[in-house]
């Protein structure tokens, strides 16, 4: 009888850490780093913006995107971009007068980032990213911008919190360069990112 309790305690024992051992590897199988090679972020942003041109005075942006991770710590990224804007344009009357009123312009256009990380603790990371955006301004003219993305993300479980400056000095168009300008777009942004790796 003693030999059957002292069996089966044992078993029990042996069967409880086997439990307790498998719920932990799949815990930590659950577990998803930041920034390590495979992930794909899944973002969307809302954004206000103004520079030093009148015609671009107050801007207004949204758009869908994603990050993958083809290294640790390095991303590269795709986001649509939809931006509606208010500013003065002229109007001319008999080539010698001139009146400006306000107009609204819609904007489209795609972004393509390489980012990337450098963690600076725990769920906190700098964020540097150069990005090619084009631009099919007003839904007629084409322009290709050179930005540089500075932000901060901070972790928390499996959601990205994102909050930076989006830095821009000259653009491109169908005829020239632009003249030297600096244009600023401060954004806030919320995303969530998942493991693709293969295990």
């Amino acid at each position: 009888m003693r030999l059957l309790i002292v069996t089966s305690i044992f078993s029990y024992l042996i069967i409880a850490s086997t439990i307790y051992a498998q719920e932990n590897a799949a815990q930590d199988q659950e577990k998803v780093t930041y920034g390590k090679r495979g992930i794909i972020e899944l973002n969307g942003a809302l954004s206000v913006s103004g520079n030093s041109e009148d015609s671009n005075s107050i801007r207004f942006n949204a758009g869908p995107g994603f990050n993958y991770f083809v290294a640790d710590n390095v991303y590269i990224g795709a986001d649509l971009y939809v931006g509606i804007r208010r500013g003065l344009v002229s109007k001319y009357y008999l080539y010698f007068y001139s009146r400006r009123y306000p107009k609204t312009f819609v904007d489209l256009g795609l972004s393509i980032p390489v980012g990337f990380l450098f963690r600076l603790k725990d769920q906190i990371y700098f964020n540097l990213a150069p990005e090619m955006q084009f631009i099919v301004a007003d839904l007629k003219h084409f322009r290709a911008y050179q930005n540089f993305i500075t932000s901060i993300k901070f972790t928390v479980s499996n959601a990205v919190i994102n909050v930076g400056v989006k830095h821009n000095f000259f653009y491109l168009t169908e005829k020239k360069i632009s003249d030297v300008y600096y244009s600023f777009n401060l954004f806030l942004g919320l995303s969530v990112f998942f493991n693709t790796a293969v295990k």
